[in-house]
């Protein structure tokens, strides 16, 4: 019964996802013409038929695994299953046929999407008052012609103010022929933003007596989830079935990630069971970020910092044996063969730190960093068959347990255990649960700031932010006196430093020496075009913002380009926070500088009566704001799901099944048959299958 009920679910969710959606390219009609590319063109990476050779492959590869580990009782069929795997689905594909990968697309559709499309009846009924002007019906045309051209003509003006803005739509896909127009749009605030002003745009008016029509009256729009291919969907949830079925076969066969840990393991190590629930909660936090970004549509955190395929692109046979390259002329210039390989040299240290590290603890990142593997822990324990130690009984030799590198195999209860140890530590874990979730909580919270900076309109609000800084600080001629009230703030160079200096009309109220020519190490001319004086307000607290690019000599005199932020007090000229941000702009930098005064700054020559912000603007703003916010929430969501895990786990510490024989932990086996071999068990019903082939 739970089986069939994960089974439904899967299919349920998934389901709905399985449409492969088109990603054509928006038209614009415009004069613009694309600048030339230089970047010699490459075929399509992929058919369509290869696509399904390739679930194919997947499905086959897991049913050998399976019938090597459950009915075979094979190591060596597994190993040989495991080395395919390794060169098709690691070097051959790249390593981008990936389930751990595609949880990212499943989390993407599931945050939902808006379609977008022009409704025909809601145009014809719109149509049906308008009447033709006195005259328009003179020549050739008659009422029924002009009642059919009247919808075209409607949705053809509708068409040309979506184009308008499909700059400013963050779109999926678009279809637009002469049948249909619809867009996909991610879900968020941004795009909900520009559909509200553009469904109060009115058409023009098709006669001279017609009505207003907006556009918000001629079209429908749902949110609903999003549209996955059907590859995508495949080889997410093909791996799951297998595991309610059959275990973690996909780990111990098929798997690339794993089977190039499997093969460097050498010497391994048996790792506390302590230790090893605490490290299983990094796989928690990472598939949780990694939901929470993909939904948010900030990154695909699990491709971006994969372990191992930059090692599979280290040497792209599948990209050299797909497009059918040369390597003769591929030999005549050794620029080539680097321009054709697509790993990151710079990750280079991530596998190789992985690999160092699997040689003598049995796959750490499938045991402790893969979001999938989480995935399939609780769907093996659940399986309908499994692999197990011994084909008949256990002799309690204890040889399993040595053979196996992954803890993954319970022990005998020992027959005098401490049962009141483990019922005073039960009560402490069940109180401390509360606490843990209330800690998560707020930590997640916390944390909600820093993991908005991965999404892109943060960063794109954060960097015109700055670079709206820096353009006044360059464009201005000199340094004009700023005015507050009764006071005046002007900039002073003298020979050996910059001040700030503080007047109101009578006497100097106070001067700051914001630059130290010396002592700050500045390469001369400090020119004063390259200053600009900024004044802002915090509340009742008034301060002025200096902004200066100077160049700055380290000890080794190496110079280096520098835009300095002076926050100074208007009342006392007390430096209140000091920003140094190299020309070598990092949005990131920026993040923190949004805080330092309550509204945008205002600027010495500002006015009162100043033109309001940009409608384009305010949105960017708005959705900002509506993006952090999502992020405080998810953040919090991601710290619960991690203290609950950690609870979960302190349960499992806790509290001890009774065991009379060694078995295998459904959920950390991974199905590789290392076990097989060493059971005596095993070696006997191997000696009578070979006594029974030779009779």
């Amino acid at each position: 019964m739970k089986r069939a009920a994960v089974i439904f679910a899967v299919v349920a969710l998934l389901a709905t996802a399985a449409a492969a959606q088109r990603r054509d390219p928006p038209t614009f009609e415009t004069d613009y013409t694309p600048p030339p590319t230089f970047a010699r063109p490459e075929p399509r990476p992929w058919s369509t038929a290869m696509e399904y050779v390739d679930f194919a492959v997947l499905a086959a590869a897991l049913g050998l695994g399976a019938l090597f580990v459950l009915k075979l009782r094979s190591r060596a069929g597994v190993a040989a299953v495991m080395v395919f795997s390794l060169l098709y689905f690691g070097f051959y594909r790249m390593g981008c046929l990936c389930p751990i990968g595609s949880i990212q697309n499943v989390a993407e559709a599931a945050s939902g999407e808006i379609r977008v499309q022009l409704d025909g009846d809601k145009i014809v009924a719109a149509c049906s008052d308008i009447k033709p002007a006195p005259g328009q019906l003179a020549g050739k045309m008659t009422e029924w012609e002009f009642r059919t051209r009247l919808p075209k003509a409607m949705a053809a003006s509708a068409r040309a103010e979506f184009r308008k803005r499909l700059g400013s739509l963050e779109c999926k896909s678009i279809t637009d022929s002469d049948g249909a127009f619809s867009l996909t749009l991610r879900r968020n605030s941004w795009n909900r933003a520009v559909l509200g002003e553009l469904a109060a745009v009115e058409l023009p008016k098709l006669t001279p007596n017609a009505g207003a029509v907006k556009i918000g009256d001629i079209w429908r729009h749902e949110t609903r989830m999003g549209a996955l291919p059907w590859l995508v969907v495949g080889i997410f949830a093909l791996p799951l079935v297998f595991a309610l079925f059959f275990g973690r076969v996909f780990c111990g066969s098929v798997c690339p990630l794993g089977a190039v840990q499997d093969v460097v393991l050498v010497r391994p190590l048996r790792l506390p069971m302590w230790l090893e629930h605490a490290l299983r909660l990094l796989a928690v936090g990472y598939l949780a970020l990694a939901v929470l970004l993909a939904a948010t549509g900030s990154i695909y955190l699990i491709c971006a910092y994969d372990p191992f395929v930059s090692f599979f692109r280290i040497i792209p046979l599948g990209k050299f044996l797909r497009w059918g390259q040369q390597w003769a002329t591929i030999k005549a210039d050794a620029g080539e063969v680097f321009s054709n390989i697509t790993g990151r040299w710079e990750l280079l240290a991530l596998p190789v730190s992985f690999l160092v590290i699997a040689m003598f603890v049995g796959r750490p990142y499938c045991r402790f960093l893969c979001p999938y593997g989480l995935l399939l822990r609780p769907l093996s324990r659940l399986s309908w068959r499994h692999a197990s130690i011994t084909p008949d009984e256990c002799v309690q030799c204890r040889l399993c347990e040595q053979a196996c590198p992954y803890n993954a195999i319970d022990t005998p209860t020992p027959a005098h255990r401490p049962s009141r140890w483990d019922r005073k530590r039960l009560a402490v874990v069940l109180a401390a649960a509360p606490v843990l979730i209330a800690l998560g909580a707020w930590g997640g919270w916390a944390l909600g700031e820093p993991l908005a900076r991965a999404h892109l309109k943060i960063r794109l609000a954060d960097r015109l932010e700055a670079e709206d800084y820096v353009r006044q600080a360059e464009v201005q001629a000199d340094v004009l006196p700023a005015k507050i009230g009764d006071r005046v703030i002007r900039v002073e160079k003298q020979q050996d430093r910059l001040l700030a200096l503080c007047e109101d009309g009578t006497r100097e109220l106070w001067r700051r020496t914001l630059l130290d020519l010396k002592h700050d190490r500045v390469m001369p001319p400090l020119d004063e075009k390259l200053i600009r004086l900024a004044l802002a307000t915090d509340g009742a607290q008034g301060r002025a913002v200096v902004i200066v690019r100077w160049t700055h000599l380290d000890r080794l005199s190496r110079a280096e380009e520098l835009k300095s932020f002076f926050h100074v007090s208007l009342s006392d000229g007390e430096l209140l926070k000091r920003e140094d941000l190299s020309v070598k702009y990092d949005p990131s930098e920026a993040f923190s500088r949004r805080r330092f005064l309550a509204g945008r700054a205002r600027t010495s020559d500002a006015s009162p009566g100043a033109p309001a912000k940009p409608a384009k603007e305010a949105t960017l703003d708005e959705d900002v704001n509506a993006i952090a916010g999502s992020f405080h929430y998810g953040a919090m969501a991601v710290g619960v799901f991690l203290a609950l895990a950690a609870s979960w786990s302190l349960l499992a510490l806790s509290v001890t099944r009774s065991r009379s024989e060694y078995e295998v932990n459904k959920a950390s086996c991974v199905s590789c048959g290392r076990c097989f071999s060493f059971c005596p068990r095993e070696q006997l019903r191997r000696k009578q299958k070979k006594e029974r082939h030779k009779k």
